[in-house]
């Protein structure tokens, strides 16, 4: 193994600080695969979960984390074919082709340190060849970190699991990064109405901003103005993971409208619904990653970026070390961070 550690940070507790320190490396690759030099990556609300717990227990503490960010190709299993050392890629937790590797097993105050297929919280990680796609050296670092999910999912949730035309009334609850991607790509395509709905004000405010015609800001978990879109939405995005936003999303849609999942509701927080409604026409769909698959969407989804004059620089939020990511986390956990924070590694 060409690299012997890395500093990265690690959750050893949910609900408490990462831990910036060394661990170390195992003494060869195994089928599959890929050690990278991570460059840049960027920290994502589904972080934020894991750390408080969203999903539950967390049956595989201490593990690294992260799942987006760009890189060098430093080393390679000779199973792996898809890219060379020195190839820059893009790194995305949205599998791809390749070889599903076997998780990597590293060492940390000499006891296990867990990491799935893809971390990037780390100078140096062992990658699954799947969850790696080589792009062109002059590949903007930005704009590939937000490929890597945040970019990618809202383009893939509005270009391929919709059908959304000029005349859509849309709804996009849970103004956090997602969401706002979603609203400036609808407004870059025209909708005709665009309802912004968040209980932060800077974000109800930011969405305005992207392209939003309308907004309701929610205080006190009161939901009462929503209400007064019931039957005139044909669209609704949920993005904020409030199951109480995704009943009443359902309730206020046509009769022939559809609901489109994105957020993570709470493990144990259950989705009430009238079946009788979807037998009439209403659709509830999911949206893993916006169906990103990146081999064949990176170039398509960025010239989507291109052709629609969207800068992702506009949701970049700060660049930041390594050893600054828990004032980053508090931050967004705050509110005080809206966009996309980014960490830099030398």
């Amino acid at each position: 193994m060409k690299v012997k550690k890395s500093l990265g940070a690690i959750l050893t507790k949910q609900n408490h600080k990462l831990i910036i320190d060394y661990f170390y490396f195992p003494p060869k690759l195994l089928r599959g695969q890929v050690l990278i030099k991570i460059n840049l990556t960027g920290v994502c609300g589904s972080q934020i979960g894991e750390i408080k717990g969203v999903k539950g227990k967390d049956e595989y503490l201490p593990h690294l984390l992260g799942h987006e960010g760009v890189g060098v190709v430093i080393q390679k299993h000779k199973s792996v074919k898809k890219v060379n050392e020195h190839d820059k890629v893009l790194l995305h937790w949205m599998p791809s082709k390749g070889i599903e590797a076997e998780n990597p097993k590293y060492l940390w105050k000499n006891k296990l340190l867990n990491a799935g297929k893809i971390t990037t919280f780390s100078e140096y990680a062992i990658i699954s060849e799947n969850r790696l796609t080589k792009i062109k050296k002059n590949f903007d670092d930005n704009v590939a970190v937000l490929l890597g999910c945040t970019a990618s999912t809202a383009i893939g949730s509005v270009e391929k699991i919709t059908k959304i035309n000029k005349n859509s009334c849309v709804v996009v609850a849970g103004c956090g990064l997602i969401g706002q991607f979603i609203i400036e790509i609808l407004s870059a395509k025209k909708i005709k109405k665009i309802i912004a709905i968040d209980n932060n004000n800077k974000k109800v405010s930011l969405a305005k901003k992207r392209g939003a015609h309308e907004s309701f800001l929610i205080k006190n978990n009161s939901y009462e103005k929503i209400t007064l879109l019931k039957n005139k939405v044909d669209y609704f995005f949920e993005c904020s993971g409030n199951i109480d936003i995704l009943n009443l999303g359902f309730k206020i849609l046509k009769s022939n409208g559809t609901q489109i999942l994105i957020g993570v509701t709470k493990k144990g927080k259950l989705a009430k619904l009238n079946p009788l409604e979807i037998n009439l026409g209403k659709k509830i769909k999911g949206s893993k990653g916006g169906q990103f698959d990146p081999d064949k969407d990176i170039s398509k989804f960025n010239q989507i970026l291109k052709k629609n004059k969207i800068s992702c620089n506009n949701f970049i939020q700060g660049t930041y070390k390594i050893n600054e990511i828990n004032l980053v986390i508090k931050k967004m956990i705050s509110g005080q961070i809206t966009g996309k924070p980014l960490i830099k590694f030398k």
